[in-house]
C-alpha cells in the first residue's frame, strides 16, 4: 500500500491506513510505504518508511539500505520533528488541511471558469 499522501486529505475525508486494520487477508504480501516528502512538503528529504511482515522483503531492503541509508543527523531531525505531536496535531495538520482545501477550490473554480469539466474528488 502506497500511503505517500495519507496525511494530505481535506474536507470531511478521513484516511484509513492499512496498518489500522485488525487483520490483513495476506500479511506476508501486504506492505506499507510512506515518506516525508509529500505530507510534510520536504521534497529534499528523501526518507521513506517501509513496514512489512515478510522476512524476505525485509532482508532484500536491508541489503539495499547499505547503499541508501538515512544519515544519522537526518534521522535525529526527523525524530525531533515527529516528536512535536502537540504542534503537529494542533497547528500543522489543521493548517495544511485548510490550505489543501483552499488550493483545491482555486483550481476547481479556475477550471470551471474556462469551461473545463471536472469530477468531484477528495
Amino acid at each position: 500500500m502506497d500511503e505517500i499522501y495519507m496525511l494530505s486529505v481535506y474536507d470531511d475525508t478521513t484516511f484509513t491506513s492499512i496498518l489500522s486494520l485488525d487483520c490483513l487477508p495476506d500479511p506476508e504480501r501486504t506492505h506499507f510505504m510512506w515518506g516525508f516528502s509529500k505530507d510534510f512538503g520536504m521534497c529534499g528529504i528523501r526518507v521513506g518508511v517501509l513496514y512489512t511482515r515478510n522476512h524476505e522483503v525485509r532482508k532484500a531492503v536491508n541489503r539495499l539500505a547499505v547503499f541508501h541509508g538515512c544519515p544519522g543527523p537526518v534521522q535525529h531531525v526527523l525524530h525531533q520533528f515527529l516528536s512535536e505531536r502537540d504542534w503537529l496535531d494542533n497547528v500543522f495538520f489543521p493548517t495544511n488541511k485548510r490550505r489543501l482545501k483552499e488550493a483545491k477550490e482555486v483550481l476547481v473554480n479556475g477550471l470551471a471558469n474556462i469551461g473545463i469539466p471536472i469530477l468531484k474528488s477528495s
